[in-house]
């Protein structure tokens, strides 16, 4: 807000005239104003895309856990395959139906939780929990905390360790075994907990949704799923991934 004394004549005929001084005055004065209120708008906007960003992450991280549904996730470019269940990394000893998310054709048959054995299996986890760019990884939930310039990384389920490393050498272990993902997520309607797809969040994005060039070459692979509903195919990297959690904790 700005005040500014008024100055001003008035000739014979009764015209009012506007010192020109104060003419210089008022147009810096409207373009100030102009300038905060569109400094607001552009904040409100700001928190407005973020917030939608923030709950479309909350939605995308539903989707890989397979909450709501099943997801299978296919690791480039190891080519490894897993099935995501209400938060469960599940190895399918078969073949896993590309239609329905089903191991050999069954919903619960031929599936084992996935246990990681070596340093490379934890390049499949993809539920990133981190602290001053370290992760904590676990194929189930963690108790993350930091204390004494150290980051505390530990297991929440017994049987199921965690690992903690720099989100760097995360990138650079992983970059031959896991650098993305391709999730195809099957929506259960009877189920409380499913994603609707189509969304109505515009950064839930679907390939299978989409008319980009880049998605209709992928949808090649899965064109079962091309403008189904319920069904939801996406791509992430984990640079990508990782850098959007770095920003969305700032």
């Amino acid at each position: 807000m700005f005040l500014i004394k008024m100055k001003f004549s008035l000739d014979k005929f009764g015209n009012v005239f506007i010192d020109s001084s104060l003419k210089v005055q008022l147009i810096h004065g409207f373009i100030e104003l102009y300038e905060t209120e569109h400094a607001q708008q552009e904040l409100a906007d700001k928190i407005s895309d973020t917030a939608s960003i923030t709950k479309a992450k909350e939605l995308i991280d539903k989707m890989k856990a397979g909450i709501g549904g099943s997801t299978i996730a296919i690791h480039h470019p190891s080519g490894k395959r897993f099935i995501h269940r209400n938060k469960w990394m599940m190895l399918c000893h078969g073949m896993i139906s590309e239609e329905n998310g089903h191991c050999n054709g069954q919903a619960l048959e031929s599936l084992t939780a996935f246990k990681t054995q070596t340093i490379s299996d934890y390049c499949y986890i993809k539920q990133f929990h981190s602290i001053n760019e370290t992760l904590c990884l676990s194929t189930h939930p963690v108790n993350m905390s930091y204390e004494n310039n150290t980051v505390f990384c530990e297991a929440t389920t017994e049987h199921f360790p965690v690992l903690t490393i720099s989100i760097e050498d995360y990138l650079k272990s992983c970059e031959k075994i896991s650098s993305s993902v391709t999730y195809i997520y099957f929506a259960s309607d009877c189920d409380p907990e499913h994603v609707q797809i189509p969304n109505e969040n515009t950064h839930v994005r679907c390939e299978n949704f989409s008319d980009e060039m880049k998605s209709k070459k992928i949808m090649k692979k899965f064109d079962f799923a091309f403008n189904k509903t319920g069904i939801c195919v996406f791509t992430e990297k984990d640079k990508f991934v990782l850098n959007l959690l770095q920003y969305l904790k700032q």
